[in-house]
C-alpha cells in the first residue's frame, strides 16, 4: 500500500474544452521476498486541449 493524490480540473465554454490532471503515488514495497524490491515515488501530469470551430471542425492538443 501506498499514498496516491489525483487531481483533475476542466473548463468547457463556447467550443474550448481544457483538461489537466496530475497523479502522484508514494515509494512502496513491490516485492516482499528475501532481497525487498521498492517501486520509487512518481508522478504523472498530463493535459488535453480542444477548440470546436463547427460541427465539422475541431483541434486538439495533447500534452
Amino acid at each position: 500500500m501506498s499514498d496516491t493524490a489525483n487531481f483533475v480540473a476542466f473548463y468547457d465554454k463556447d467550443g474550448l474544452q481544457v483538461r489537466i490532471a496530475y497523479n502522484w503515488r508514494d515509494k512502496y514495497l513491490q516485492s516482499a521476498a528475501r532481497d525487498p524490491r521498492f517501486v520509487e515515488e512518481y508522478f504523472q501530469l498530463d493535459a488535453n486541449i480542444s477548440y470546436q470551430v463547427n460541427d465539422n471542425l475541431s483541434f486538439l492538443s495533447k500534452a
